[in-house]
Formats: structure tokens, sequence, C-alpha cells
């Protein structure tokens, strides 16, 4: 054994990180699936406000995550179990500002004033390349549980 720790129903930290990242991962891609879907035709006001209602959804659900993993969760328990993780664990922390600033910059960007058109494709850019590295960034996350836990979590986000 590694140092890792079988995981129990009664770690809520656990139970509660590998739920969040399979709601993350289900809510990046109906947004990514919105994004591809919508014909130019339907692209108006309308149709960016709702997609940006549903990136600021995103946005306050990945701040929860991230303020419970670092507030007594995830990373406490990698510091805790096995010290060998534990500068793998801080440089994910780090990542969570970086996230949490593209999905602002997306928000504001929606929110310019610009024709809805250009709004959209610059709004399809910036989310396909910040969806990747949050799923990247989760994907690391649940690598690093199943590493801490010696659980296997089926895979990717």
């Amino acid at each position: 054994m590694n140092g890792a720790h079988p995981v129990q129903d009664q770690h809520s930290f656990f139970v509660q990180a590998t739920h969040d990242h399979a709601c993350l991962h289900q809510t990046v891609e109906a947004i990514h699936q919105l994004l591809e879907a919508t014909q130019d035709a339907a692209i108006n006001y309308q149709a960016v406000q709702a997609v940006t209602a549903a990136i600021v959804d995103l946005q306050r659900d990945l701040r929860e995550h991230f303020e419970r993993g670092e507030q007594g969760g995830y990373h406490e328990e990698v510091v805790t179990l096995v010290l060998e993780l534990v500068p793998q664990a801080n440089q994910l922390q780090k990542q969570h500002a970086e996230l949490l600033r593209l999905a602002e910059e997306m928000v504001a960007d929606a929110q310019c004033g610009d024709q809805p058109v250009d709004v959209w494709n610059r709004l399809k850019t910036d989310y396909t390349r910040f969806a990747k590295q949050l799923l990247a960034h989760e994907s690391a996350e649940n690598c690093l549980l199943e590493r801490v836990f010696n659980e296997d979590l089926g895979g990717d986000v």
C-alpha cells in the first residue's frame, strides 16, 4: 500500500468532491452543447443572456466547490494523510484563481454590448478553452483523490 487510506462513506468531503466533479462536468457539457447547437439565425440578445446566466451559475458552483476543497476539504485531507502529494494538491489549488478569473472574463465579455453573434462566437472560443482547463483540473483532482483514498473513480471527471 502506498500510504493511501481506503475511503469510507462517512468521508463527506470525498463524497462531496466527487459529486461536485460529476455535476460540474454535466454543467460544462450542457453549456458546450448550447453553444455548439445554436444556429446563427437563433443568436440574439436573449440567447446570449441565457448562456451568460448558465456561465454565471457555473462560476458560482465552481467558486463554492473550490471553497469546500480549500476549507477543510480534500486539500486538508491530502496534507494530513499523504504528505508526498502535497505539492500536487498545492498546484491544483493555485489553479482555482485562474479558472475563476477566466469565468469572470467570459461573463464580462458577454455583457460588453457587442452584437449578439460576435459575443456568441467569442464565448464559444473562450468557453472551449476554459472548459478544457477546468475538466483537466477536475480530472487531476480526481486522480489525487484516487491516490489518497486508494479508490478508482472510474476514469475522468
